[in-house]
């Protein structure tokens, strides 16, 4: 169950994008789920043409992509449940069944989770399925250093 949308724009719908404090690792475990993704299936691809016959380049490259989607797998799950949103403390990169904002990017293929890694990956940008606070990856702090 989703919150309707506002009928006005609310303050949320104009809000500047906030810094995120561990822009590297996020996008290291934005990158790990994609590769999870294509390794995934690349090793369907070559077990099923393993298993139909050709055996000359596939063996080779199931069991490099088996690694490879191992690999990816171990990195994009250590690095997606330790990497919490700042204000909500909700993991941008691991979803929940925890309720939705209403502000929320969803692209109609995708899940939230699919559309944050694609947007982090192609903008640098994404905004928080738990809160709704859009971040920018990289982007240096308003913040004054006060010593």
């Amino acid at each position: 169950m989703y919150v309707e949308p506002a009928d006005k724009e609310s303050w949320e719908d104009r809000q500047r994008c906030r810094s995120y404090p561990q822009s590297f690792e996020l996008l290291c475990g934005a990158l790990s789920i994609f590769v999870l993704w294509i390794s995934t299936l690349s090793t369907i691809i070559c077990l099923v043409m393993k298993l139909t016959g050709h055996h000359d380049p596939w063996t080779a490259l199931s069991i490099l992509s088996l690694v490879t989607l191992a690999l990816s797998l171990a990195i994009a799950l250590s690095l997606s449940l330790t990497k919490k949103c700042p204000l909500c403390h909700g993991p941008p990169l691991h979803s929940r069944f925890c309720r939705k904002h209403r502000l929320a990017d969803h692209w109609p293929p995708f899940t939230r989770r699919a559309t944050v890694v694609l947007r982090i990956l192609f903008t640098l940008s994404f905004r928080c399925m738990y809160c709704g606070t859009p971040f920018r990856l990289f982007k240096k702090s308003s913040r004054r250093n006060v010593d």
